[in-house]
């Protein structure tokens, strides 16, 4: 469906369950990092790591808030990371796993568009997802290097 369907966009869904697993996800990822934060020592503090990992936690914020028309497209977080961290183990570079990943999101949003729903007239070709996606290759990517200590 469109998403002036959905009146209240990202609030469509159970509320208390979109709490609950976004705040759950956040604290598992900072209670995931605390370990590793604590290894890589004052060595962390020194690098662009800790302002990139704000600056993405707060799109990956806004674009929950704006872009997602159910809490199911969270999906997209973690399954284009994964993507971006399968190219990483391939041997490319942070920045080219990001591209690669965020180029596999459009690949998908397009064959949906034009294959997987080419029949119906009630779907679209889907711009949010393909900027969800980008935002978890590049989680993907950010992680890596967090877990890496880079």
């Amino acid at each position: 469906m469109h998403p002036a369907a959905y009146p209240q966009a990202a609030q469509v869904g159970r509320r208390w369950y979109e709490i609950v697993s976004l705040g759950g996800i956040g604290l598992l990822c900072v209670a995931a990092s605390v370990p590793t934060a604590r290894r890589l020592g004052t060595a962390l503090a020194a690098t662009w790591l800790p302002a990139a990992l704000l600056g993405l936690t707060l799109l990956t914020a806004a674009a929950q808030r704006w872009l997602l028309v159910t809490n199911i497209e969270l999906i997209h977080f973690p399954q284009f990371a994964l993507i971006s961290v399968l190219f990483l183990a391939a041997g490319v570079g942070p920045r080219t796993a990001w591209v690669l990943g965020s180029l596999a999101g459009l690949l998908d949003e397009t064959y949906q568009h034009l294959v997987i729903y080419a029949d119906r007239s009630d779907t679209y070709f889907d711009i949010n997802d393909i900027l969800l996606n980008a935002i978890g290759a590049a989680w993907g990517g950010l992680l890596s290097n967090f877990a890496a200590g880079a």
